[in-house]
């Protein structure tokens, strides 16, 4: 019998069944003890309002729960491992090599997690580490790539001043000074040869020998241009030869002749870059033109 209290306790109700073992105390079907053809089963259900009853009875033909195989097997294994521990103490427990007709097989989970996480860690360094080389090496060939550009105009600036009579130390300072100037109004966007020659006119201001700040200029902007540039300027000064501002000059004529040659080469390299597209876009045009004409072939 299962009772329940409904409207807040003030109605009881009772649930009978016939047979009893058709159901459980939940009401729920137990499937063992009912046939897969169907049970006939008795419920009667009596309503009990402060001493006033009323009952109802009704039959009601009860199936098994339909289970998939796995669940079968599962239950199977339940019951097994259940009637195991109701064995005496053992200290091996016997694992069972069919079930449901079904042979199995046992294998221990393998506790590899934490491998995986590692590997792949590991992997993940080695990549951003990769990632961080490669930018560093991009970086720095946009650097090479932007000193040699600006390279002509520093020359004929410094050309130019040296030309109207200045010496070298006070063009190199002007043009410096003139340059970060420039950057602090926000007129001039950041360069890198400029910069470095910024860092050279502190490192004369601090007291460093000429010879040693323009060496290490050269150094520091490390490309061909730069090294010849700046060991024509300690050639100058260490032998007191006149003549430089002639030698820079045939130089800026020279650095403007490779950078009309380099922007000549950069301009092929496009036009290689875009020999591909053209290619898939005239054989675009070749598919429109095509397809129409042979359809209408096969039409006629």
């Amino acid at each position: 019998m299962i009772d329940h209290k409904l409207q807040e306790g003030k109605i009881s109700a009772s649930w009978e069944f016939d047979p009893e073992d058709v159901f459980d105390e939940d009401g729920k079907v137990i499937s063992e003890n009912v046939d897969e053809a169907g049970t006939l089963a008795m419920v009667t259900l009596t309503l009990d309002y402060f001493g006033k009853k009323q009952a109802e009875s009704f039959g009601c033909l009860v199936f098994p729960k339909k289970i998939s195989a796995k669940d079968q097997i599962l239950a199977a294994l339940e019951q097994y491992f259940a009637k195991e521990k109701e064995e005496p103490k053992q200290d091996v427990l016997h694992l069972p090599e069919e079930i449901e007709g079904y042979e199995l097989e046992w294998s221990q989970k393998s506790e590899a997690t934490y491998q995986i996480i590692l590997l792949l860690g590991i992997l993940a360094s080695i990549l951003v580490c990769m990632k961080q080389k490669q930018d560093e090496l991009e970086k720095q060939k946009k650097r090479k790539e932007e000193l040699v550009q600006e390279y002509p105009d520093m020359l004929s600036k410094l050309t130019l001043l040296l030309g109207a009579g200045m010496t070298l130390n006070g063009a190199w300072e002007k043009i410096a000074l003139n340059y970060q100037k420039k950057r602090k109004l926000g007129l001039q966007e950041e360069k890198a040869v400029y910069e470095e020659m910024l860092y050279s006119y502190r490192e004369i201001q601090d007291g460093m020998g000429e010879l040693k700040v323009y060496e290490r200029f050269g150094e520091r902007c490390g490309t061909r241009q730069y090294r010849k540039f700046t060991a024509l300027i300690i050639q100058n000064l260490r032998k007191g030869s006149a003549g430089l501002t002639a030698l820079l000059e045939k130089e800026v004529t020279e650095a403007f002749e490779l950078r009309k040659n380099n922007a000549k080469k950069a301009g092929e390299q496009a036009g290689t870059k875009l020999l591909l597209p053209m290619v898939l876009m005239l054989c675009i045009v070749m598919v429109i033109i095509l397809v129409p004409a042979v359809l209408s072939f096969q039409a006629v």
